[in-house]
């Protein structure tokens, strides 16, 4: 634990750690609402009648969809994935810096990201990414067979982006040679 927080005391004492934070959570946290509102959005994007300013109203407007379109838990699950997964992205930005080199670390927070990501939906549907994937009928069929009714993909990528939070830290903290051998 002293790891975790050593190494998220290095990354954030720079200001700018914490905006990548921020505006990557927003940005994940927009993104797995527009997920709910897929239709709209591309009715929006293709639309003819609706001119280049239009179009960007209606999908910032979208937005709102998050209080209306989900349930509280989605709303919890959404803002507790986009935060872990910006303060993943800072900590995987600045541990790349620092050694210019990818590992199973990136791995891992992408992987997060994507099964954080499946159990997200409105409501009325359940996942909009299972949903969109197997059709309607098959997901609503998957999802009543959980315990969770599909909060588990949510809950499965929060514990996914916190290992990897847990293994960049821990990596940060750790010689960058080899050990030598006996």
């Amino acid at each position: 634990m002293k790891k975790i927080t050593k190494s998220l005391q290095e990354v954030f004492t720079s200001p700018l750690y914490g905006l990548i934070t921020l505006s990557s959570a927003i940005l994940i946290g927009a993104i797995m609402t527009w997920l709910s509102s897929y239709d709209v959005i591309k009715l929006a994007i293709t639309s003819e009648v609706l001119n280049f300013a239009g179009k960007l109203k209606l999908i910032f407007s979208s937005l709102g969809s998050f209080v209306t379109n989900f349930t509280l838990s989605s709303q919890i699950m959404v803002v507790v994935v986009s935060l872990l997964a910006g303060i993943n992205i800072a900590m995987l930005i600045f541990y790349l810096r620092k050694n210019r080199a990818i590992r199973k670390t990136a791995k891992t927070s992408v992987l997060g990201l994507i099964v954080g990501t499946l159990g997200v939906g409105c409501s009325a549907c359940g996942s909009v990414i299972l949903s969109s994937v197997f059709g309607i009928s098959a997901s609503f069929v998957f999802m009543s067979y959980l315990p969770l009714g599909g909060m588990e993909f949510g809950l499965i990528g929060i514990a996914l982006v916190i290992l990897s939070i847990y293994n960049i830290a821990n990596k940060m903290q750790s010689p960058q040679v080899c050990a030598a051998r006996k």
